[in-house]
C-alpha cells in the first residue's frame, strides 16, 4: 500500500492530505464557482470535515485505489489545491480528475503541471496502462488543458453525472503509457520504484475545475 505518497516536482510538490488542510479544503469545496464543473455539488461548511475524513481513510486502505493529494508550491507546506487519481479494477486504468485550485493562491496557473506529476506517478510507480479524464460538454476551455496533459479526445458519455439539478454529458479523453511523453521531473518520478497497488474503484468527482 503506497502511503504516504509524496511526489516531488521541484517547485510543485504533491503530498498526502492532513487534518490541518481543513480550512483551505473548506475554501475549495464550499465555493459555488470553484465547484461549478466538478462531479459533485458544493458542500456546506459542516460537510467538509466528513469529506476530509473520507479522503484520509481512503488513503490508508489496502489495496489503495484513491490518491487525493494536496498541491503545494514554492517550498511552502500549505495546500493551494487538490488533484485526484482513481484507480479502476480492470485494464490497469485510472481516472484523473478532481483538480481544483484556490484562485487567490500561488497555485494559480499550475494545475496542469501538478496533474502531470500525478500522471507520471501513475504511469511509473503504479504501473498504469491508461489514464483518462473528462470534461463537461459546456466546459469548452478544458479541451486545451486536456491536450496539454497529453490526453486525446476519444468519446462521449451521455448524462454521466447529476449536479445542480441537471444531468450532464461528458467528453472523455485518454492516453496510454507508451504514448505519454514525460518531461523534466516527470521522468524521474516515472523511474522511481515505489510499490504499485492496483484494484477496484468506481468513478467519482469526474470533471475538473481548473485554475484560471
Amino acid at each position: 500500500m503506497p502511503f504516504p505518497v509524496t511526489i516531488d516536482g521541484g517547485d510543485i510538490v504533491l503530498r498526502e492530505l492532513c487534518e490541518q488542510d481543513l480550512p483551505p479544503l473548506t475554501r475549495l469545496y464550499t465555493d459555488p464557482e470553484l465547484t461549478q464543473f466538478m462531479g459533485f455539488d458544493k458542500l456546506a461548511a459542516d460537510e467538509v470535515p466528513d469529506a476530509l475524513r473520507a479522503h484520509l481513510a481512503a488513503a490508508r486502505r489496502t489495496p489503495r485505489t484513491q490518491y487525493t493529494l494536496a498541491i503545494t508550491v514554492d517550498g511552502a507546506p500549505d495546500l493551494v489545491g487538490v488533484v485526484r487519481l482513481l484507480v479502476e479494477e480492470y485494464g490497469r486504468n485510472a481516472m484523473l480528475g478532481g483538480l481544483i485550485v484556490i484562485p487567490e493562491s500561488p497555485g494559480v496557473g499550475r494545475g496542469v503541471t501538478a496533474s502531470r506529476l500525478l500522471m507520471a506517478y501513475g504511469f511509473g510507480p503504479l504501473a498504469l496502462h491508461r489514464i483518462w479524464g473528462g470534461r463537461r460538454t459546456d466546459y469548452l476551455r478544458m479541451h486545451e488543458r486536456m491536450t496539454r496533459l497529453g490526453l486525446v479526445q476519444e468519446g462521449f458519455m451521455r448524462e454521466l453525472f447529476h449536479t445542480h439539478g441537471v444531468w450532464h454529458d461528458v467528453v472523455s479523453y485518454s492516453v496510454l503509457a507508451h504514448e505519454w511523453k514525460p518531461d523534466g521531473p516527470e521522468v524521474s518520478i516515472m523511474e522511481s520504484t515505489a510499490p504499485a497497488a492496483l484494484s477496484a474503484s468506481g468513478p467519482a468527482g469526474l470533471v475538473w475545475k481548473e485554475d484560471r
